[in-house]
């Protein structure tokens, strides 16, 4: 027996309104109808970007529903009038940090669409509480699973073992082997350091693309922009101070 769809859709999450964003930049604040060939393609992304969603609730992330987030994204820009309330105060908030960075929203958009063609665990990952919440959430689990495999870690950890002889902290150099004697043996944590908005390529089989990292060094390193280690470094040295 067949499931009855239900009605009411669910709100737009995070990469869902990055993607309408950048469509409305794109069609320069227009309110398009649903025949244009853009808001037909960005529909289909929705429905593969949710494909649970898809198959349970009625008409969503149809033609008629991108435009109205279009719609509601108007609302909002402090540049243009009309639009129509109602879309969420996270449709306002994307929009004003994006605002004056469309490059950055048009590469995190990119990412997003191409992350579409890596396969998640369908097992829900807890996200990073250190990561924003304005930034993709597939990529923050994206993220997250990469730092957190298992195969990867053992190799990294093995080539900076095979390279320096300990597994020491890239930021403060915390070796924990050292420090707690045979407690800490081979524990360290695995940090992906290509940025959010760079995710989605084909990064995530070389090495070089991860840093081995002491527990706190990695907290704080989510809180830096682009997780720059140079910027973590600094803190450490002038704390130190």
């Amino acid at each position: 027996m067949t499931a009855t769809k239900a009605k009411r859709n669910p709100r737009w999450n995070n990469d869902e309104i990055i993607l309408a964003l950048d469509l409305y930049f794109r069609l320069n604040g227009k309110a398009e109808d649903d025949s244009n060939p853009e808001v037909k393609m960005l529909s289909d992304r929705l429905q593969l970007l949710s494909p649970v969603e898809s198959k349970i609730y009625e008409k969503f992330r149809n033609t008629n529903a991108v435009t109205l987030k279009l719609q509601n994204l108007r609302h909002y820009d402090p540049e243009r009038s009309g639009g129509m309330p109602g879309g969420g105060k996270l449709d306002g908030e994307i929009l004003l940090r994006y605002y004056n960075d469309r490059e950055q929203l048009h590469a995190l958009a990119n990412s997003i669409i191409r992350s579409l063609d890596y396969k998640l665990p369908e097992s829900p990952l807890n996200n990073d509480e250190d990561a924003s919440a304005l930034e993709g959430r597939r990529l923050e689990r994206l993220h997250t699973y990469l730092e957190r495999n298992k195969k990867l870690v053992a190799k990294k950890k093995a080539a900076e073992m095979a390279k320096h002889g300990k597994l020491a902290c890239a930021a403060c150099e915390f070796d924990f082997q050292h420090f707690y004697g045979p407690l800490g043996h081979d524990f360290i944590e695995c940090h992906h350091k290509v940025p959010l908005s760079q995710l989605g390529k084909a990064v995530f089989t070389r090495l070089d693309d991860y840093l081995l990292l002491c527990a706190n060094c990695h907290r704080m390193i989510h809180k830096i922009k682009n997780c720059d280690l140079e910027v973590l470094k600094k803190a450490i040295s002038v704390a130190k101070t």
